[in-house]
């Protein structure tokens, strides 16, 4: 699954699941990804995953933070503040910054 359908999956939140019935949540900020066709798409995955029928509701609301893109944000985060707190407590860098009026402009964490 890949393109917008993905992004539905990604932003939502699951609010129930019952018997092949999936009832999703949406910011009302990506309320375009409510589209039918959109949500076909995101149905043909699941039915193609699960294995039998599969019905989806979106409703639009304020989420949890339960999403998956919140999820990956979390991470995403928590890896910056690692190769922040990295490349602040290295010698090399520090004497850079006290010696020699160094600054540091941009860290980004290895992938």
């Amino acid at each position: 699954m890949a393109g917008l359908a993905k992004q539905l999956a990604d932003r939502s939140e699951l609010v129930g699941h019952i018997a092949g019935r999936f009832e999703l949540r949406l910011p009302a900020s990506s309320k375009h990804l409510a589209d039918r066709a959109y949500v076909d798409k995101l149905k043909a995955a699941l039915v193609e995953r699960l294995g039998g029928p599969v019905s989806i509701s979106v409703a639009l609301g304020e989420v949890a933070g339960r999403t998956v893109a919140a999820q990956e944000e979390g991470v995403r985060r928590g890896r910056l503040e690692e190769a922040e707190a990295t490349v602040h407590a290295d010698a090399f860098v520090r004497d850079l910054v006290e010696n020699f009026d160094a600054t540091i402009d941009s860290i980004k964490p290895v992938q």
